[in-house]
């Protein structure tokens, strides 16, 4: 059952993801148990198009979050990894939802994901623009 979902929620699409898809994503991403939350999320954000990626992602990020708060950084490093693309939209979904955990977030991305973390530091500086110096510093650490 959880394989036609996964199927069915990463359906391709040239614009804007459906009210459909996003519940269906959304339903996806949290039928698992929390342990295995990232690996869901990084699964479907890798099944779906390239143009929806980061969407996706934001979207997983956000579900999860909504409900597991502290997963945030678990999560966005599980995408991260998994689809280095969308690891900037991830993470600053991430602190968008929880603005102190902008520092792990970006050490947890940017480990995950080396080639992509000026991009991971630069879209979390723009999400929580108080940490600046901090998330400079976590990025450059992650290095």
């Amino acid at each position: 059952m959880a394989s036609v979902a996964l199927q069915c929620a990463v359906a391709t699409s040239t614009q804007a993801l459906t009210l459909a898809e996003r519940k269906q994503i959304k339903h996806v991403v949290l039928e698992v148990p929390l342990p295995e939350m990232p690996a869901r999320a990084a699964e479907v954000v890798v099944k779906s198009t390239q143009a929806d990626r980061s969407e996706v992602a934001v979207l997983a990020v956000k579900s999860i979050m909504a409900k597991h708060k502290a997963a945030g950084a678990l999560v966005v490093a599980a995408i991260a990894k998994a689809a280095p693309d969308a690891a900037a939209a991830a993470a600053a979904a991430a602190v968008e939802m929880d603005r102190t955990q902008a520092v792990a977030v970006v050490e947890a991305a940017g480990m995950a994901a080396p080639s992509a973390s000026a991009e991971i530091a630069a879209a979390v500086i723009h999400a929580s623009p108080t940490q600046s110096t901090a998330i400079k510093s976590a990025a450059f650490r992650g290095l």
